[in-house]
């Protein structure tokens, strides 16, 4: 987005999302959780969609499937998001 306002790109501000998009996001993160555990990494359990939904709501941070790998090398990054990509 930064880059876009140096750029003089003028783009509005992103709305938040509703409770369905969100709801939407979330069982996205959990195939992407899926993915990644089938490819071996172990991933922090996610948290209940209510829970999710009101850290989302609220302005905290949400659990992310992502969230939990460790640092990969680079070829590692980009061929983990070939095969689970990020929602």
């Amino acid at each position: 987005m930064t880059f876009a306002c140096r750029a003089g790109l003028h783009i509005p501000p992103s709305e938040p999302m509703t409770q369905e998009q969100v709801t939407e996001f979330f069982h996205q993160q959990l195939g992407t959780n899926a993915c990644l555990e089938a490819e071996g990494y172990t991933i922090d359990d996610p948290p209940s969609l209510d829970t999710f939904i009101d850290s989302y709501m609220s302005g905290q941070d949400i659990w992310l499937a992502y969230g939990s790998l460790p640092v990969l090398s680079q070829q590692e990054w980009y061929r983990i998001q070939e095969v689970c990509p990020q929602p």
